[in-house]
């Protein structure tokens, strides 16, 4: 669950604020959760601004998300081609060869998840991590590792995860807005509760759904960074 550093959001994110604030007791329908969706990404920027970096929460042309995933994208395909023990130590991480599944989500979160601690960067790093544990879970060495990045790496399943990690930052950074005043007037357990919800209504209109464009037109070793811009547009657009 996102509960990262509150962010201090301008005025004019105040009316969905003490909305969220003052009903997060009560159950969320999917249109309602959709609804306030929408409204962050929109007092956000908007989808097309948000995807090249113009976005109120990221600011200053941060594009940390895209550039993240980007960067995953081309390590599984260094695996893909070189083994992960290789792709290891071309990225300066030899000390993860051979090391358990959750040191290796941690070396590569660390790796691709930016230095800095801006908003962006931060939910960037947690949506990578959720969307790794999830790809891991069931992974106990180094080499089952390693077979689960071998058979990510093609283009239409690369896309499929960019959509979920772009989908998981959006949670991401609804929770950094929301996440501690849910807690501060109706304590854990309601705003657990609640932020499940968004969740869930992330999932049932994100991660089953295919994007309408030719990811066969697009080489991913090279190209992923600026591929992923329309990636994330298309996700934020599911809500509007």
């Amino acid at each position: 669950m996102g509960t990262s550093t509150g962010y201090d959001a301008p005025p004019a994110w105040g009316a969905q604020k003490r909305q969220i604030t003052q009903r997060g007791n009560i159950a969320l329908t999917p249109t309602k959760a959709k609804s306030y969706l929408s409204n962050h990404i929109s007092n956000n920027g908007g989808a097309s601004r948000i995807s090249y970096g113009g976005g109120v929460l990221g600011g200053g042309g941060d594009r940390s998300a895209q550039s993240t995933i980007g960067g995953f994208a081309g390590f599984v395909g260094q695996v893909a081609h070189d083994g992960l023990d290789e792709a290891l130590r071309r990225n300066n991480l030899s000390d993860l060869v051979g090391g358990s599944p959750a040191d290796i989500v941690l070396g590569l979160v660390g790796l691709f998840g930016h230095a800095d601690n801006s908003h962006d960067a931060v939910d960037a790093r947690s949506a990578l991590s959720r969307l790794m544990d999830e790809l891991l879970a069931n992974a106990e060495t180094s080499e089952e590792v390693e077979s689960v990045f071998g058979d990510i790496a093609n283009v239409e399943t690369l896309t499929k995860l960019t959509m979920k990690f772009f989908a998981y930052h959006l949670y991401e950074q609804f929770c950094r807005v929301h996440f501690e005043h849910l807690v501060q007037q109706h304590g854990d357990a309601v705003a657990v509760s609640f932020l499940g919800d968004i969740m869930g209504c992330i999932k049932s209109l994100v991660l089953n759904r295919s994007l309408d464009i030719d990811v066969y037109e697009v080489d991913w070793m090279t190209e992923w960074g600026n591929f992923s811009n329309e990636i994330m547009r298309m996700t934020l657009e599911v809500f509007s």
